[in-house]
């Protein structure tokens, strides 16, 4: 109960210097109606962005130059019913036209306030396949049994999206430039990525890491984060050309009890049964024919199905591009390719479905409007230091572009008395 107290205490103390701050933990706090039924996501998200100008106030400078990108942003909803993108864009571009440097005070909290947050990580985790909550497993199974074959999320989330988040969060509140931030960051990563299985999450706590001990100016930054991006186009379009459609149902000489559905039949017909991956067998979800199930762990889903899937899908997207330009540069190319396909003998949509951000960027925000964003990006984020910036951006290679949708907890992540780097 002592520690408790103090714990508020130490927060109460530290709220006081700054209302700014005050406003930043409500900003984060209204991610919890996460958990109210059928609430909305764009209630959430129009009230951090309202928050987050809030808390912005007194870096109030307009920047004409932005007006060239607010223009064309005005009548995106002409090409584009996909009010989630709509309001991605407009965010960025209010923020970018609105605010000269995006700059606030740093929290300064003791050991207490990092104890909660470990604390609330146990307690809200929740099983992605029963809905159960972590807790309530372990009072039935041992804790290795419950990590080994349960995966879990927080806040109704992909787990993907769900460590990205967290992480972001715990930055907002702890990051530092010195030896004790490293050791409370790495603590709670390695909880949150054993309790979320997720490589995202793996990705961003790297990337931290890396640009922690390596100071890389942020030019140079993008250029690896493009080179990054190539070599995964470049692998997965020949991936895409040597390996069978996961999508399309055929006759697979597979024992039955494997065989479910044509991404499981191709999976072990390319993967399972290829002497090529005898030696690293162990990196994917292979099982055993005697074996009834495979414990979750990341090391065993490094080839996995999920990836078998995001090669294919971002080698099929990649060559649609390049094949179908003039489709792309408007909103919804994705949409109209679909629908060219519509009376195909195969389903398209989730061979559409490229786990990428910049694929994902093209194919609903069309090259036009993705250009506008890229280059808000840009501008907006090199204004000042923002620790969150890179790991995410970098994190979301193999999930997509919805992370954006975080805007205004990203938005929060510039330091003050850091220069850009």
């Amino acid at each position: 109960m002592k520690t408790l107290n103090n714990i508020f205490f130490n927060l109460n103390s530290q709220l006081k210097i700054n209302y700014s701050l005050v406003l930043i933990v409500i900003t984060i706090a209204t991610i919890f109606l996460r958990y109210v039924p059928d609430l909305s996501f764009k209630i959430i998200y129009f009230v951090q962005a309202l928050l987050l100008f809030i808390i912005y106030i007194k870096n109030f400078s307009i920047d004409k130059k932005i007006i060239f990108y607010f223009l064309p942003v005005v009548i995106y909803p002409l090409f584009s019913s996909e009010i989630k993108y709509f309001a991605i864009i407009l965010l960025l571009i209010l923020l970018n036209l609105l605010f000269n440097k995006p700059e606030r005070e740093d929290f300064k909290f003791n050991n207490n306030i990092f104890y909660l947050f470990y604390f609330s990580l146990i307690f809200l985790a929740k099983s992605v396949n029963n809905d159960q909550y972590f807790l309530s497993i372990i009072l039935n199974s041992t804790i290795n049994l419950s990590l080994a074959t349960t995966r879990y999320s927080y806040f109704n989330l992909d787990p993907n999206y769900a460590s990205i988040l967290i992480l972001m969060i715990f930055n907002i509140f702890f990051y530092q430039m010195n030896k004790n931030y490293l050791k409370r960051f790495t603590i709670f990563s390695f909880l949150l990525i054993l309790l979320t299985q997720s490589k995202s999450g793996i990705i961003f706590y790297l990337i931290v890491i890396i640009f922690y001990f390596f100071k890389i100016e942020f030019k140079k930054k993008i250029l690896i984060f493009l080179l990054v991006n190539f070599i995964l186009f470049l692998a997965s379009i020949i991936f895409y050309n040597n390996f069978s459609n996961p999508y399309i149902k055929k006759n697979y000489s597979i024992p039955s009890k494997q065989s479910t559905t044509s991404v499981v039949d191709v999976y072990y017909s390319e993967i399972c049964f290829n002497k090529k991956f005898n030696k690293v067998k162990y990196l994917t979800d292979c099982r055993d024919l005697q074996q009834h199930s495979k414990k979750n762990y990341i090391i065993n889903k490094l080839l996995g199905v999920s990836v078998y899937l995001k090669l294919y899908s971002i080698g099929f997207s990649v060559n649609d591009i390049i094949f179908n330009l003039n489709d792309y540069f408007f909103p919804d190319g994705v949409k109209n390719r679909s629908n060219t396909k519509i009376n195909s003998k195969y389903v398209y949509s989730n061979q559409f479905s490229a786990h990428n951000i910049l694929i994902k960027g093209i194919q609903n925000f069309g090259l036009i409007y993705f250009l506008i964003f890229l280059i808000n990006c840009y501008l907006f984020f090199k204004k000042s230091f923002n620790y969150n910036f890179f790991p995410v951006i970098f994190s979301c290679i193999f999930i997509g572009l919805d992370i954006f949708l975080f805007l205004p907890i990203l938005a929060l992540s510039f330091k003050k008395e850091a220069t850009n780097i």
